[in-house]
């Protein structure tokens, strides 16, 4: 990675004649700082297709009837995701009650004790309707999916054959018609923490959640108003995860991004070191050729780029589009499938950089 520096950090102190009306003059000849500007030239290697481990913590109240059978019904779309995309991915689930000693924090199983789907399962929408019915109905109507992922945790590290793998990226989904009822002690940010430091790396653990919208929550068409969890779209930002409004009928969108999110095996993301300035950002890809055996160059076009600019870039050299993903600081490939150990080539101005500081 190179850095240089455009310009220096200079102090200006300002001076003028009283009668020069043509003249702003600061407040008490305050100083102005001048910030030097800093840009970055970095090569970013792609991603490893790592392993991850799934979890979907579900609530088992009586009132999520209807939920847990349409997300059965969208479940193919986040598989769709996984099978296929050369992935080690297995997936479990666990309840949001935290009250039942039996229950609380226990993966739950299929008919033939299996306690999580993977790419070897034959029919893994059985298997995950298995595990649905597997768990105590109703439930606690006291939902803390915080306190139950605490309680798996403490499970897992003790069971003979964990689900969790030490070298796996973890996923959680939490999908309740409730409030996080946790209590103050376990928050968003300490049960961030806590999955961080399990898994040794914040850039290694991400929780989504499909549950009711802010600011008022949703209606499902019953008599039961689903209220707003502040709490879960909390850990989402803290995590880089997904939020869905649980009351939507369709969850197309949230389920196909779900499977391809992760910017720890996603190979289309590439992490950048730095924040780049809005609107500094330039890109470029070298992918292995395999016609040819050798490394081919693409230019990169930012999706906000009119139509004259991409047909100007794209008329001469080989591109692709790109979009910068705030959440995760990093460049996403829109329209190319990178494959091979790829390449992205950034050049930016760090942001808070430059300008003037008063």
């Amino acid at each position: 990675m190179d850095i240089w520096r455009r310009g220096g950090a200079l102090l200006l102190m300002t001076s003028a004649c009283a009668d020069d009306p043509g003249f702003y003059l600061p407040p008490d000849n305050a100083p102005v700082m001048v910030q030097e500007e800093v840009w970055i030239d970095e090569a970013v290697a792609g991603h490893d297709r790592a392993p991850v481990d799934i979890l979907w913590v579900i609530d088992t109240s009586g009132s999520m009837d209807p939920v847990r059978v349409r997300l059965r019904d969208n479940l193919n779309r986040f598989l769709l995701g996984l099978i296929g995309s050369g992935v080690d991915w297995r997936m479990g689930m666990i309840s949001t009650d935290a009250i039942d000693p039996e229950w609380r924090g226990r993966t739950a199983a299929g008919l033939d004790g299996r306690r999580w789907i993977d790419s070897s399962v034959t029919d893994p929408q059985a298997l995950y309707w298995d595990m649905i019915l597997s768990f105590q109905y109703p439930g606690s109507g006291i939902e803390q999916p915080f306190k139950a992922i605490d309680y798996w945790l403490k499970r897992e590290q003790a069971h003979e054959d964990p689900f969790l793998r030490p070298y796996a990226a973890l996923q959680i989904i939490i999908v309740t018609d409730e409030r996080e009822q946790s209590g103050e002690v376990l928050d968003a940010s300490a049960m961030a923490r806590m999955l961080q430091l399990e898994k040794g790396s914040p850039d290694a653990v991400q929780v989504s959640h499909i549950s009711g919208p802010p600011p008022d929550g949703c209606s499902n068409g019953t008599w039961h108003r689903i209220p707003p969890t502040p709490r879960l779209y909390e850990i989402k930002s803290l995590t880089g995860g997904l939020g869905q409004d649980i009351c939507e009928g369709a969850w197309d969108r949230m389920m196909s991004d779900l499977g391809l999110l992760q910017p720890w095996f996603d190979t289309q993301v590439f992490q950048l070191s730095e924040t780049p300035a809005f609107g500094t950002l330039e890109a470029w890809l070298e992918m292995p050729d395999f016609s040819t055996g050798g490394v081919r160059t693409y230019q990169g076009v930012s999706e906000d780029a009119s139509e004259e600019e991409r047909a100007e870039v794209c008329a001469e050299q080989d591109c692709f589009t790109w979009r910068y993903v705030p959440s995760q600081n990093a460049v996403r490939v829109i329209d190319l499938e990178v494959v091979g150990n790829a390449t992205l080539h950034a050049s930016y101005r760090v942001q808070g950089s430059g300008g003037q500081q008063p």
